[in-house]
């Protein structure tokens, strides 16, 4: 009698637990590529690139900030991927470095369902944007990524190379440095993404950079010969300038 009241209370158990290995995960993964451009063409450092215009331009570095990567779910819920990015298109990156932070492309668990849009910042949000010496060399805020100011936090949007207008054969160097609170953009972008439990979904992030320079319908047109430089203070013309790089950044983003 013992015996079998012991075997139905194992039959019972056995049949009433379930393997957690088989219960299907919630999870997908996102593998998330920024694609920075010049128009319809690739961008590499170094190389040069013609406006619409004719006036032509090259960049030697190209480093910046995206900042609270938010999916939005068809509800209007939201999931956060990740709350900071350096992007930073030099091939030789300073180590050590974060590379699930660091560089161009990413990969990203999130919850499986139906998304609407993409949300993010260009620049580091307020509540991060005081220099510090305690982050670790590998991570997007350390003094490896040269990008700390003492004054104003740290860079969001470094900028630099030359250019020429198309009858010249005169260069002008430009540095456009933007930095403070002050110049921190907000996107929101329309994106259908539906993915299912499982499974591996590419997101791709473009930064145009000639719609950076080049007018257009929401473009306020830079002329990087006559306006050569913006560190983010000083005159009313370079704050200008400056108001006008990071507004034409957030409208050169998309997907």
């Amino acid at each position: 009698y013992l015996s079998a009241v012991l075997l139905l209370t194992l039959l019972v158990v056995s049949c009433g637990d379930k393997d957690p290995g088989t219960t299907p995960s919630s999870k997908a993964n996102i593998n998330f590529k920024v694609n920075v451009m010049a128009g319809d063409a690739p961008f590499s450092l170094n190389k040069p690139f013609v406006l619409a215009d004719g006036q032509e331009y090259s960049m030697d570095l190209v480093k910046f900030y995206l900042s609270d990567l938010t999916l939005i779910k068809d509800d209007g819920s939201r999931q956060t991927m990740k709350e900071l990015l350096f992007i930073d298109l030099d091939e030789e990156i300073l180590e050590p470095y974060d590379k699930s932070s660091i560089g161009t492309a990413f990969t990203f668990e999130v919850p499986a369902g139906n998304y609407k849009a993409l949300e993010l910042g260009v620049g580091v949000p307020k509540r991060m944007n005081v220099v510090s010496n305690n982050y670790d060399n590998d991570h997007p805020l350390s003094i490896y990524r040269g990008t700390d100011w003492s004054w104003a936090g740290y860079r969001f949007i470094m900028l630099e190379g030359k250019s020429k207008y198309n009858n010249s054969t005169n260069t002008t160097g430009f540095s456009y440095h933007i930095a403070s609170d002050t110049f921190y953009q907000q996107v929101k972008l329309s994106k259908n993404i539906n993915i299912a439990a499982g499974q591996t979904q590419d997101l791709v992030l473009n930064v145009n950079i000639n719609k950076l320079l080049q007018p257009g319908a929401d473009v306020e047109k830079i002329d990087p010969v006559k306006e050569s430089i913006t560190h983010s203070e000083g005159t009313e013309e370079k704050i200008n300038l400056a108001w006008k790089v990071s507004r034409n950044f957030a409208n050169a983003v998309g997907l």
